[in-house]
Formats: C-alpha cells, structure tokens, sequence
C-alpha cells in the first residue's frame, strides 16, 4: 500500500488509479459489509455529481456473490 501511494503522490494522479492496476495480479480483501461510505455530492475528481449509495444495497453484493 504505501508503495501505491508513494507511487500517487510521485505523480500526482489519484491513488485508486494505480490501486486497480495491483488488483488485477494481487489478492485483495473486501468486507462484506463496507467499513466506510462516501457521501453523495459532487467529485472533483470526476467533475460531476456522484453517489455511491448503490454499492451499499443488495444488488451489489449479489452480483459480487454471483462471480
């Protein structure tokens, strides 16, 4: 973790960016219920508003289950 974020902050980009990338060829663990939530409103980073109310309902969580 802190090598992602050393590797963020090197380049100024946001850390998730190079987070997926480890993902991808690394385990990574999850709780099934989130320990954490954004709050809805509008992202910087996206530039428009967001909410990600979504991924704390049981749709989610089924498809995740269903992989």
């Amino acid at each position: 973790m802190i090598a992602i974020f050393d590797k963020a902050l090197s380049t100024n980009k946001p850390h998730d960016l190079f987070t997926q990338e480890y993902q991808r060829i690394d385990k990574w663990y999850g709780f099934i219920n989130p320990i954490a939530k954004q709050k809805p409103g509008f992202s910087d980073i996206e530039r428009r508003y967001m909410d990600y109310t979504y991924l704390l309902v049981g749709h989610y969580m089924l498809k995740t289950n269903e992989l």
